[in-house]
């Protein structure tokens, strides 16, 4: 069996709330055209990334067997920066659990379906090599942070 090439990779969605996954997925699968894989434990999801390669991880931090911040160390470990990390959380404290995680992007719960899209989209786009900044997604935005609600905030008067 010959190994998958990235665009056949699945994405992997961590996410404990069972209807929230559901709609994520469906919103990924819909607007990625590629397939998601679910798993609502850190064990489940740990025993998916054994299994194959995820073409991204979408990841809570907060799982009910293990901090989702495990779960990313294992990924990393196994496949480098090969799976980007984009961290879906309610949490306002998030320093601590993403310590010494190369995290590109957080997402923050409750977050606009189409920047879920967008921020996936970039993620998962073809690597370029900036010698200075070293790899980057091809339009994905150099950040560490995004908070979906400004996203869906009408403008303030006088912007």
């Amino acid at each position: 069996m010959e190994p998958a090439t990235r665009s056949e990779l699945p994405v992997l969605l961590v996410e404990d709330s069972q209807g929230l996954a559901h709609l994520m997925r469906l919103v990924l699968e819909a607007g990625l055209e590629r397939r998601v894989a679910l798993a609502a434990t850190g064990e489940e999801a740990l025993a998916k990334i054994a299994e194959q390669q995820p073409a991204l991880l979408v990841l809570d931090l907060d799982l009910p067997d293990m901090p989702g911040r495990d779960v990313a160390r294992v990924a990393l470990a196994r496949y480098g920066a090969a799976v980007p990390v984009l961290v879906v959380s309610g949490s306002t404290h998030l320093g601590v659990q993403l310590q010494n995680l190369p995290v590109r992007t957080v997402l923050r719960k409750p977050f606009d379906c189409d920047a879920l899209v967008d921020i996936a989209r970039g993620l998962l786009a073809p690597v370029s090599h900036d010698a200075a900044a070293g790899p980057t997604p091809r339009g994905a935005p150099p950040l560490t942070h995004i908070d979906a609600s400004a996203l869906s905030r009408p403008p303030s008067p006088g912007a």
